[in-house]
């Protein structure tokens, strides 16, 4: 609004200065008292509109994860409505700060005419990957970060193997830290049964492989290619724990694609590019059967984190969605632990009105990596993020639908060593179909959740505070 007054009167008088106010023309002060109705007009306008804005979205949100959002009532403690009377301020419609210039267009090469298939846990990925192998008849690569030597990973070795003496080319990329404790035998075996295998980054010097530039950078990827007609990529790792209980495993809850159609090349492409900076022996391309050149009508885009180009692809396109969202942004990651740019696009996202939801793992297998996670959570919550964790099992699934329309399933955590190190693959998956189907999954798995409460989150301990102080500071190492 245009200040208006003199500032001679009251505010100067008795100073002993000899200043006179410059009074405009009468044809000028006409005109000045036409800007400030305009001004007083176009602000009511916005302040009525901004408030009609609030009131609608308000109805829709649960800053205190209540199952409806209110107004602050008389009974109401006075901390329970400040946070209230704070949050309604924060949320609302913010046009003075559009989403950073480098994530507004972030490349995505979607492909035309694919197949996706969501599969729920290693009860359906698992055999369903070990039927994709027993079909092999020209070529299977398989890039795992845990192949463990247990009763899954010796089946899946039994396959290839079976695979191999068939005459199907097979070729095997593990990595060193995720297959720490795998047997050598395993490995060996696989070699001779005519596998081509290559340890990913060894940590002992007196490897060939081993080069000490690399030594931080791990192979994260889960993924199989038979054919280069079909794929699959997501969480699910070759072991135990992704068994149901009923068979003697621990029932992690994962998440799993199968996709078959013109992207699998670029997840085929994935995987000759890093085995060839690996220093493997050269692999035939394989080209899919002419009936799988058109698999469905699903349009894919292949993101990765690769050891130069392709650094940042998988990150930049979860940032330029979250700024882009309108509705909706919910994430289902087992070790979210984001960094500025992830938790300012979703702060922002909650101010503009968005439902903001972040699904994480109660119980972790990577204790101190949990704890820097909720040291994350305070600025989120504060700002109308909703936040659950799972009560059940392990929650490894590293999953992500926006607006129903785009969503994203592979192996990428929201962790620095993902963002810094390791060896990613992404499946970005442009389709409405696929986005309700996933929201469905995300729904269900709220079922088994408990919402965190932000006045009993700010309220946590020191000895808390300190664990999550503590874990943080060594986040790039978790």
């Amino acid at each position: 609004m245009v200040e208006t007054g003199t500032p001679g009167g009251g505010e100067f008088a008795g100073l002993g200065c000899d200043w006179q106010p410059q009074l405009p023309s009468p044809g000028a002060q006409v005109g000045l008292a036409a800007g400030v109705v305009r001004a007083e007009a176009a602000e009511q306008a916005v302040s009525s509109h901004t408030r009609l804005r609030n009131q609608r979205e308000w109805d829709t949100v649960s800053w205190l994860g209540t199952k409806a959002a209110r107004k602050p009532s008389p009974g109401d403690s006075a901390v329970t409505s400040t946070a209230l009377l704070d949050s309604r301020r924060r949320y609302r419609f913010d046009r003075r700060r559009p989403h950073p210039r480098r994530y507004r267009d972030v490349p995505e090469r979607f492909v035309e005419g694919n197949s996706v298939t969501l599969l729920r846990d290693g009860s359906q990925a698992l055999p369903s990957m070990l039927e994709a192998i027993e079909a092999g008849a020209r070529q299977i690569l398989l890039e795992m970060y845990w192949f463990g030597s247990d009763r899954v990973g010796t089946e899946f070795a039994d396959a290839l193997g079976r695979a191999a003496r068939r005459g199907v080319q097979v070729a095997v990329l593990y990595d060193s830290v995720g297959s720490l404790e795998t047997d050598a035998s395993l490995f060996n075996g696989l070699r001779s049964a005519g596998c081509q295998v290559i340890e990913v980054n060894p940590l002992w010097p007196w490897h060939r492989r081993f080069r000490l530039d690399r030594l931080v950078w791990r192979d994260h990827r889960k993924l199989l290619v038979v054919d280069a007609s079909v794929a699959f990529t997501g969480g699910v790792n070759l072991a135990e724990p992704w068994l149901p209980r009923t068979q003697g495993g621990l029932g992690w809850r994962d998440d799993m694609v199968c996709l078959k159609g013109p992207a699998v090349a670029e997840l085929m492409e994935s995987f000759l590019a890093t085995w060839s900076q690996l220093g493997g022996a050269p692999l035939e391309a394989a080209r899919p059967s002419d009936a799988l050149q058109s698999a469905g009508s699903t349009r894919v885009a292949v993101l990765r984190n690769g050891f130069g180009r392709h650094r940042r692809q998988i990150i930049r396109a979860y940032v330029m969605h979250i700024y882009r969202a309108r509705e909706r942004v919910w994430i289902k990651n087992p070790y979210f632990v984001p960094d500025r740019r992830v938790v300012r696009a979703l702060a922002r996202a909650a101010d503009r009105g968005v439902d903001v939801r972040i699904l994480v793992p109660l119980h972790s297998d990577v204790p101190l990596l949990n704890a820097a996670s909720r040291a994350q959570w305070s600025r989120l919550l504060r700002r109308g993020v909703r936040i659950f964790e799972w009560q059940g099992t392990m929650l490894h699934a590293k999953t992500a639908v926006i607006d129903r329309t785009w969503s994203t399933i592979g192996t990428f955590n929201l962790d620095f060593r993902s963002l810094l190190w390791n060896l990613e693959v992404n499946l970005a998956i442009d389709s409405q179909e696929i986005g309700h189907t996933m929201e469905m999954g995300f729904l269900h798995d709220l079922e088994g959740a408990r919402e965190v409460d932000p006045i009993a989150f700010f309220g946590r301990s020191f000895v808390e505070r300190g664990l999550e102080w503590l874990g943080y500071r060594f986040r790039r190492l978790l």
